[in-house]
């Protein structure tokens, strides 16, 4: 019985020995690393979900060309034209457009134009006054129209390499229209040596910014 105590060996004295002892403290730093490579693995894989999951929401957000037109055509648009020796700022509603214009000899003046005519805003009172900005082409003055003009099947259309400007050519007009990520920021015409700059800040969309 005592011989049974004495041959039996505990882990103190396992631990005192040099051999087992540093086989003790490898097989603690194993565990060790081998805890720190599950947490660093777990969080990878988290990391790589979520990346993978917010590439897919853009993906899905992506907004197409048309989707863009049909954006400005159909909200109200903050404007700022500049055209020939005009500068307009104001509201494009309903296809109707409400704005205050200056010139370049420092005239100010208020118009309404609805498609039809060009009225020329004095207090209360609007005169329809379809000569007011000159010689410039008041189709221009409404998206809708502008892009009407592009559905013409003799236009011409050609995209910039990175698909961020369409060119529309027809004749003695040239058309481009220049995109964001999400929405049609720009219009530039050239007809008839008249440069026509057209702005548009879709008001539903500034909102959700």
């Amino acid at each position: 019985m005592n011989k049974d105590k004495k041959d039996k060996i505990t882990f103190k004295d396992l631990w005192r020995n040099p051999f087992y002892n540093s086989l003790f403290k490898l097989a603690l730093w194993g565990l060790f690393f081998l805890f720190i490579f599950v947490i660093v693995s777990i969080g990878s894989l988290k990391i790589s979900h979520y990346d993978s999951k917010d590439k897919d929401n853009k993906e899905i957000k992506k907004v197409t060309f048309t989707q863009m037109k049909n954006n400005l055509l159909n909200n109200s648009s903050n404007i700022v034209y500049t055209i020939g020796n005009f500068y307009i700022t104001g509201l494009v509603n309903d296809n109707v457009l409400e704005a205050t214009v200056e010139t370049d000899t420092d005239e100010i003046y208020k118009i309404k134009y609805d498609g039809e005519n060009l009225y020329q805003i004095k207090k209360s009172n609007e005169e329809i006054n379809n000569e007011l900005l000159g010689n410039i082409n008041l189709n221009y003055l409404l998206p809708s129209k502008v892009f009407k003009i592009t559905e013409d099947p003799l236009v011409i259309l050609e995209k910039s390499p990175d698909e961020k400007t369409y060119n529309y050519n027809l004749d003695n007009l040239r058309i481009a229209v220049t995109i964001g990520e999400t929405r049609i920021d720009e219009i530039n015409i050239i007809e008839n040596d008249i440069n026509y700059n057209l702005k548009f800040i879709i008001k539903d969309q500034d909102a959700d910014k």
